[in-house]
């Protein structure tokens, strides 16, 4: 197959492809960058590529990975406050017309995804957004299956909006064998529509004090 041939034949995947670098990324000129590397990398690899795979599977692989090390090599700590978060971007509405489901793309969402280490984020991201199989999953990241459980399960959060302060909150739920269990509360300081802080409390003590359920059943991940 050659260039251009190539080129016509991930084509169709770029508009996603995009989106995927943006939610690992927060960033929207970070992910033209990326897209920019994981199309480059998928040329250059294109002669190990099995028809059999999936191709969507295949260049999400890539670009997965392009991610995590534009993360490794830019950002020497984990995020944990909106000061970590200076890079953070809106993302225009008119890249996303028939390509994604709202809730996953929200500011909220993809503020809060940039406080999770960067490989439980990329597994966040291809388990519960794009519902890959936790092997494809294991497979993407080249991690084994101890960090992939067998039965399928991730360490999955569930986000439910909230508010403290007279400001809009996150309460983060994180999933244990059964149910989802309160993991945090992250409390956004907001202007004119842009968040410009992000307070960080994990108290689970807090989430009864806020009128939040004490726990989540697993089915609440499919409402």
């Amino acid at each position: 197959m050659d260039e251009q041939a190539f080129a016509l034949l991930i084509e169709p995947h770029k508009r996603a492809l995009h989106l995927h670098c943006y939610r690992m990324l927060g960033s929207l000129h970070d992910a033209d960058d990326a897209l920019q590397e994981t199309m480059l990398r998928a040329w250059r690899g294109s002669d190990r590529y099995e028809p059999r795979a999936q191709l969507t599977t295949w260049l999400h692989t890539i670009a997965t990975n392009v991610c995590l090390t534009a993360i490794a090599r830019e950002r020497a700590r984990p995020a944990e406050l909106v000061e970590d978060l200076e890079h953070l971007q809106p993302y225009p509405d008119r890249l996303l017309e028939d390509l994604v489901a709202r809730e996953t793309v929200e500011l909220a969402f993809i503020t809060a995804i940039q406080l999770l280490p960067p490989k439980q984020r990329a597994a966040l991201i291809l388990r519960d957004v794009l519902g890959w199989s936790a092997k494809e999953v294991a497979e993407a990241l080249d991690d084994s299956f101890a960090s992939v459980p067998r039965d399928g399960r991730l360490d999955e959060i569930l986000l439910v909006p909230t508010s403290t302060n007279r400001q809009p909150a996150i309460a983060a739920y994180a999933r244990d064998d059964a149910n989802y269990q309160p993991y945090g509360l992250m409390v956004l300081e907001t202007e004119n529509g842009h968040i410009r802080g992000i307070y960080g409390f994990p108290d689970p003590w807090l989430f009864t004090r806020c009128g939040l359920p004490p726990e989540l059943a697993s089915s609440a991940a499919d409402r």
